[in-house]
């Protein structure tokens, strides 16, 4: 099915709609909520891909083609919402942090620096990619941000696979050399 009736269901006869999104991106929505969340947590995946879908139908209106095709959008939205799942998850499942006056009380100081530290590798890294020439940006953000086969990457952009690798080992290289001289250390 289309990606333009595909859209026009979900807004006129929205199970059928979702139904028809669920058909043709279900596997690659799961895919990217099993990434983010980690695939032994299959009731969490489960109910995040049914959240994803439910933004999918409350969102439709803001979808717009000429930004970015449909699975593009989708997984934009798969991606979102499966981090804030694992962040809901990660509150649950850690103890709150005591308050302020009770780490004086105790003793200790909270350390945020490697927090502080991570948030700026974060920007480093958001600045270097988002300072790469096209198509290098676009290969780069649809493999490593939306997780996409080499293939897929390929026909979307009208190159062969072993283009799109080139272009990836190379636009690493170059982004491992920034970030080092920007003083990012990497694992």
């Amino acid at each position: 099915m289309e990606e333009e009736e595909i859209v026009r269901l979900i807004k006129e006869k929205p199970e059928e709609g979702i139904a028809a999104a669920m058909q043709a991106y279900g596997a690659r929505v799961r895919g990217m909520a099993e990434r983010v969340l980690g695939a032994s947590r299959q009731e969490d995946v489960e109910e995040c891909v049914a959240d994803i879908f439910v933004k999918v139908w409350q969102g439709i209106d803001t979808y717009c083609p000429q930004k970015a095709g449909l699975a593009f959008w989708i997984l934009g939205i798969a991606r979102h919402v499966a981090i804030d799942r694992l962040r809901r998850i990660a509150g649950k499942e850690t103890w709150p942090l005591p308050d302020f006056k009770d780490t004086e009380r105790l003793g200790v100081t909270p350390d945020f620096s490697e927090e502080v530290a991570r948030r700026e590798n974060v920007r480093i890294i958001r600045e270097a990619v988002h300072g790469m020439k096209q198509p290098d940006r676009s290969i780069f953000l649809l493999r490593y941000f939306y997780f996409l086969p080499v293939k897929e990457i390929a026909d979307r952009l009208g190159m062969t696979d072993k283009q799109v690798e080139n272009r990836l080992r190379r636009g690493r290289n170059r982004l491992k050399t920034v970030l080092t001289k920007k003083g990012v250390i990497l694992e």
